[in-house]
């Protein structure tokens, strides 16, 4: 009897608990009283050559605003790919705009007012075949009463940035390389979208490191990581589809957002998107076909899970251990009778 109150205790403990998973492009950007448009810039030049372009900046406070222009190396943060500001001038990056951008300095913009911000990139006559980039960083500088407001101050302290990517045409090799998919099951609705990832690829990548082949409640979200393995820029495309049972259920466009995200040379990206179609029990694949450059090379990678919803699986466990209950009850009645025997 013991061993019986025992594994209905077992049960009941596992009824209750909890239903878990067993196993970035805008064109313009506004914070801190600033908004800059475009976000981004791409342009290919020739050793020695010069080309213009303009950032603009609008002032969206109510007070007038002195906005310091800077340029800035960076690197990618190996999820999402937002640029990760490298302020030690002493790091020497051989991607480098550092010199080569010209116009940069103070820019004032009264309230709501926009200034076009006309900039020049210049590359010397040696620049060598390959990728370069930067971030022009627009900082607001405090004025001589900020201190009398502190709110104020505080929201000027930090700033934005437009990226710039030049590539000079030469000895250039695209190669990229799929680390891994997978799908997993979190609740979009509080993840944040950045720029090139719906939703938020650092979340995914922290929340649902690891994936899974089995879920109690529907994955809601895939990501592929992507590596840059070759020397310029990458810019990843292709249709990823999720079929049950050989049928297409749900499909989407990876990278699709124009212009397409940028992997850079030597990082990782993991280019996210929300799940549908998974609404009854069985065994689904997640199937990516994916190029970059002119598409010539095709990379394929699969993914198969197992869904098999919450309600379903707790019932199993309930009539499996019924059974083993059963088992029990038949096998103490059976040796109960066969001690009376004798």
């Amino acid at each position: 009897m013991f061993r019986i109150k025992l594994l209905v205790g077992v049960l009941v403990a596992f009824l209750l608990l909890p239903s878990a998973v067993p196993v970035m492009a805008q064109n313009e950007q506004t914070a801190n009283g600033m908004q800059i448009s475009p976000t981004r810039t791409e342009m290919s030049l020739l050793p020695g050559e010069t080309k213009d372009f303009t950032v603009s900046v609008r002032n969206v406070a109510d007070v007038a605003l002195t906005i310091q222009a800077t340029i800035n190396d960076f690197e990618s943060d190996g999820v999402t790919g937002t640029p990760q500001i490298i302020v030690d001038d002493d790091v020497q990056v051989a991607s480098s705009l550092k010199g080569f951008v010209e116009g940069l300095g103070i820019v004032n913009v009264e309230p709501k007012e926009t200034k076009e911000v006309d900039l020049t990139v210049t590359l010397p006559g040696d620049a060598i075949p390959g990728v370069y980039y930067g971030a022009i960083r627009f900082t607001v500088i405090p004025g001589e009463d900020a201190e009398e407001d502190e709110a104020v101050q505080v929201s000027l302290n930090a700033s934005v940035a437009s990226l710039l990517f030049v590539e000079v045409p030469g000895d250039i090799t695209q190669q990229i390389q799929i680390e891994s998919m997978q799908v997993c099951d979190i609740d979009v609705s509080d993840v944040s979208t950045a720029e090139g990832a719906d939703p938020d690829s650092s979340s995914i990548v922290e929340r649902c490191e690891g994936g899974g082949n089995l879920f109690l409640n529907a994955p809601t979200v895939s990501s592929i990581k992507i590596a840059n393995t070759g020397n310029g820029f990458s810019r990843p495309f292709g249709r990823v589809v999720l079929e049950k049972g050989g049928t297409e259920v749900h499909s989407y466009e990876l990278n699709n957002s124009k212009p397409r995200g940028v992997v850079l040379p030597d990082s990782t990206r993991v280019f996210s998107s929300e799940l549908s179609g998974i609404d009854s029990i069985g065994r689904y694949t997640l199937t990516a076909n994916l190029s970059y450059g002119d598409g010539g090379e095709v990379f394929v990678q699969t993914v198969s899970f197992w869904y098999v919803p919450a309600w379903v699986f707790y019932t199993l466990v309930l009539v499996l251990l019924a059974l083993i209950i059963g088992a029990v009850i038949i096998y103490r009645h059976y040796k109960a009778k066969m001690v009376r025997r004798r």
